[in-house]
């Protein structure tokens, strides 16, 4: 009797161990694999251009790289005004990374900004892209 439970003891040690270890592996890998290169989507060089027509408030090219919107929108978006940008100073714009998954395209950047004040804020921007225009900017 004390063998068989010595023995039902170290089996379910090493499989408690072996799950453990798998765990950490596997957790490790997909860390390692969200990091290779060719794994992620590349940057788009039109959300590349939203964020530098974002960023410099033109307006134009902004419309042109959104999907159509009736009129009513559109003079909305335009009666609303640009952007104070007297503020802040855009410091850098950084291409973190990006997905691709049914048609959609998302690129992750980073803005770093200087505040009036000399402070440095660092904000994030996700774009998702479909058919080659930005349909959502959070």
């Amino acid at each position: 009797m004390r063998r068989r439970l010595v023995a039902i003891r170290s089996a379910v040690g090493l499989g408690l161990a072996g799950a453990l270890v798998g765990l950490a592996m596997s957790a490790f890998g997909g860390q390692l694999l969200a990091r290779v290169p060719f794994l992620s989507a590349p940057e788009i060089s039109e959300a590349r251009q939203y964020m530098v027509s974002l960023l410099t408030s033109d307006e134009d090219r902004l419309a042109s790289l959104r999907p159509k919107v009736d009129v009513v929108s559109r003079a909305v978006a335009l009666a609303a005004g640009p952007a104070d940008t007297s503020q802040y100073k855009v410091v850098a714009l950084r291409f973190v990374g990006g997905t691709a998954a049914a048609g959609a395209v998302i690129q992750f950047y980073v803005v770093e900004y200087q505040l009036s004040t000399g402070v440095d804020v660092i904000v994030p921007y996700t774009l998702t892209l479909m058919g080659g225009k930005v349909v959502a900017v959070e």
